[in-house]
């Protein structure tokens, strides 16, 4: 979804180009490669192929940084909740 909002505020690209990124469902989420030959057939003019591939980079990279933000978010709340457990072993029969 981002990449698509990024790609329709790129004053870089024709309204063509842009309206052909916004009407697809979704775009994949993959590699610079395969993202040029998906855009081969739908956009004819290299540049707008460099931009778009850019943008989606971004975003891509977006992505992670938004997935490390909540791996650590969970990893601190795992913390928080052992940090409750009782300090001596339950299986000990003292």
């Amino acid at each position: 979804m981002q990449s698509s909002q990024n790609v329709e505020s790129h004053d870089g690209l024709s309204a063509e180009t842009k309206q052909i990124i916004i009407e697809q469902p979704s775009l994949p989420f993959v590699s610079n490669d395969m993202a040029i030959d998906l855009m081969e057939n739908l956009i004819a003019d290299k540049e707008e192929q460099r931009i778009v591939i850019e943008v989606m980079a971004e975003s891509r990279l977006q992505s992670v940084h938004y997935a490390l933000v909540a791996l650590i978010m969970l990893m601190l709340g795992g913390l928080v909740l052992c940090s409750k457990l009782p300090k001596r072993s339950l299986m000990s029969t003292e």
